[in-house]
């Protein structure tokens, strides 16, 4: 299973066989990766992390896992709103990613797309991403009041994407 790290790499490492990817003033945005007959957005071994709150999959969706390691090297992954279909992505992560992750970002990206398509990715600091997530939040909570009312008023501070997925998905 690969190690996540959330950090930028400065400098673009090493790009392994069969790597095609977006590099930018020396730094490695992400690649894709080839293995097991297919070329996909994610490197070898690599798995979605468990238990990942809204934020922190908000902040993988917009700038994706930059520092992300794999058998030692650097194995970047692009943010996750550019995986625009689940064939970018091998079977073993792709149930997880179009069940739990894409559902509720992808809803919400809908809510800020014009705010976010004129900022590049290595400009997405925490400020942007915060204030993007606020919006989107704002925008879901307008769609789906039920998941901020209620009972759900205190319990969804403690959802994982996945939660937040399944709930959105049903109304």
């Amino acid at each position: 299973m690969a190690n996540i790290v959330y950090a930028v790499t400065t400098r673009a490492p090493p790009q392994p066989a069969g790597a095609v990817g977006q590099t930018t003033q020396g730094l490695t945005l992400y690649r894709d990766y080839g293995y097991d007959g297919g070329y996909w957005a994610v490197p070898q071994g690599f798995m979605f992390p468990k238990n990942v709150g809204l934020r922190l999959a908000w902040t993988a969706w917009l700038t994706g896992y930059p520092g992300n390691r794999s058998g030692g090297t650097v194995s970047p992954v692009r943010p996750l709103r550019f995986i625009t279909n689940g064939t970018m992505l091998p079977p073993s992560v792709r149930g997880t990613f179009q069940n739990q992750w894409k559902p509720v970002l992808s809803r919400m990206m809908e809510k800020v797309k014009q705010f976010v398509s004129g900022t590049s990715t290595n400009q997405m600091n925490a400020s942007f991403i915060n204030e993007s997530f606020n919006l989107a939040l704002d925008g879901l909570k307008q769609d789906v009041p039920a998941l901020f009312e209620g009972k759900n008023e205190d319990k969804n501070k403690r959802w994982t994407v996945g939660t937040w997925s399944r709930k959105a998905r049903g109304h």
